[in-house]
């Protein structure tokens, strides 16, 4: 009798050890991205605003010439914002794509001062379809770090 209590318990005993063993993997997670950036977040969010009041005002005044102050403003930003992505710890893909945004406003910019002027009005619809694409990856990182997410 006595055998079979303790074969019992030994083996109540292996399936509890194995229990938490099996769940241990669940307690230990492995982050293979940052945690959530406020700035970035929002200072991605400003430069899509920028973008579109830009794309809005081509659209309503074709003849009107190069915003230089657009461009410079909106490449500062992004550079501020590309710094910070690589000074945080596992934000190298929101750094790529940010670069990937910093490229396609230089392109832009370039486009931009080589075109005769009145701009046609479908010339910049590619390149604001573009940006939506690359802030709307960003963002939708940003948002799902905040609410916990991995991707």
């Amino acid at each position: 009798m006595r055998e079979m209590s303790n074969r019992l318990a030994k083996t109540w005993l292996l399936a509890v050890s194995l229990l938490l063993l099996l769940s241990l993997p669940g307690c230990m997670s492995v982050r293979l991205i940052g945690e959530y950036d406020e700035t970035i977040d929002q200072g991605i969010t400003a430069v899509q605003q920028q973008a579109e009041m830009h794309y809005a005002m081509m659209k309503a005044d074709p003849l009107s010439p190069t915003d230089e102050t657009f461009y410079a403003q909106t490449a500062a930003s992004l550079a501020v914002l590309h710094t910070r992505a690589t000074a945080l710890p596992k934000y190298d893909l929101i750094a790529k794509q940010i670069e990937l945004l910093q490229s396609s406003f230089e392109d832009q910019h370039q486009l931009d001062k080589i075109t005769k002027r009145p701009v046609p009005r479908q010339l910049f619809a590619p390149a604001q379809s573009a940006m939506e694409v690359s802030v709307g990856a960003i963002l939708r990182l940003e948002l799902g770090l905040k609410r916990g997410e991995q991707p």
